[in-house]
Order: structure tokens, then C-alpha cells, then sequence
């Protein structure tokens, strides 16, 4: 068994953070979500995987620009 102590990092823990505030927000498990998060280990750290970190930025996007162009086209019917 491996016993190497691992230390989050700040940016993991503010993705964690971040998964909890998206299940909140969504409705979901955020057990659903944690277990889509990839993490990295190195030099006795844990971060989330880049790859993972920049899928997940992009899918935020998606929805905050979802989010206003429902709320563009409410303005515009209420003119």
C-alpha cells in the first residue's frame, strides 16, 4: 500500500469548491461531479489535470452564455 502524504493544492480546493457550487446550482449529486474531476500528483501535491480544469472553464462558459442569451431574448420580448 502506498502511504505517500499528498497535500491539495489551492486550485484543487477551489475546483472542489466549485463542484459543490455547480451541484447547487444544477440540482445534481456532487458526487456525480467529483467523480468526473481528474487530478494530477506531483512533487507531493494534488492539482486538478489541466486538460480536465479547461473542459470544465469551457462547459461554465457554455452555460453562463446560455444564461444571457435567455435573459437577451426575455428583454427583447418585453419591449
Amino acid at each position: 500500500m502506498n502511504t505517500e502524504e499528498l497535500k491539495l493544492t489551492d486550485n484543487a480546493i477551489s475546483h472542489i469548491a466549485q463542484l459543490l457550487q455547480m451541484a447547487i446550482l444544477t440540482g445534481t449529486d456532487v458526487m456525480d461531479n467529483l467523480r468526473s474531476a481528474t487530478f494530477v500528483a506531483h512533487e507531493g501535491t494534488v492539482d486538478v489535470h489541466p486538460d480536465y480544469q479547461e473542459t470544465f472553464q469551457e462547459g461554465i462558459q457554455r452555460m453562463v452564455d446560455a444564461v444571457q442569451d435567455v435573459t437577451s431574448n426575455e428583454e427583447d420580448t418585453d419591449e
